[in-house]
């Protein structure tokens, strides 16, 4: 997952690139910081309206200065104008240095549109195809995969394949026996319009409640 680096005392103000969406599309932006993963100590959201193609990444000077932690995590989602429902569009760690108040931020990590794709079991396992088909809006790359399950497998592991266009990728990720998640960087090319999708080729020796899941980072060059 890629990273968006925050300077305490220093006002944010960065953008990132939208892919395939007009101008003046609004996005929802939830910041996030805990002192543990996903353990939401205090939350900021913003709405921003995207222009040239960005989605602008904004903290006031006040906001940054306010922050209490050391990381977090940043979900920007896309607001639909009609119903106003809002869906992921991408997700970020967080993490934040200490800075000068009243100087200029200073860019150190680079940003970069990271989309998750999951794809899921509602029940128990089996060697199948999980729920879920997502299409390369852009040329872009997967850059990393998480695997988990709501309970452990037992006696033997989990093993995820992923495919693209129908074929397998030859890249898989297992979910050992007795663990409930794992994750691994990968390096899988695709082509606009390439479909994604997830089979399980093994299973463990699982209940009613195993419920599956993986999720991969889609980012757009």
């Amino acid at each position: 997952m890629a990273t968006v680096e925050v300077q305490r005392e220093c006002a944010l103000n960065e953008s990132i690139a939208v892919v395939g969406i007009d101008d003046g599309v609004s996005f929802k932006e939830v910041w996030c910081w805990r002192k543990a993963a996903r353990s939401q100590d205090e939350t900021l959201s913003k709405t921003v309206v995207t222009a040239s193609g960005e989605i602008a990444l904004e903290l006031s000077e006040a906001q940054a200065s306010g922050l209490q932690y050391v990381d977090g995590f940043l979900s920007v989602y896309k607001i639909d104008p009609i119903s106003a429902k809002k869906s992921i569009y991408a997700s970020y760690n967080v993490r934040v240095v200490e800075g000068t108040a009243g100087s200029d931020y200073t860019t150190v990590s680079t940003l970069q549109t990271a989309v998750p794709w999951t794809y899921n079991y509602e029940g128990g396992a089996q060697v199948d195809k999980l729920k879920g088909y997502n299409a390369a809006s852009a040329d872009g790359i997967i850059t990393a995969i998480y695997c988990g399950a709501q309970d452990a497998p037992l006696g033997t592991s989990i093993i995820f394949d992923i495919f693209k266009n129908g074929v397998t990728t030859g890249t898989t990720i297992t979910l050992a026996a007795g663990d409930t998640d794992n994750n691994a960087v990968a390096a899988i090319s695709l082509s606009q319009d390439d479909y994604v999708q997830v089979y399980v080729t093994q299973i463990g020796d699982i209940g009613s409640g195993i419920a599956p899941w993986i999720t991969l980072n889609y980012q757009a060059s």
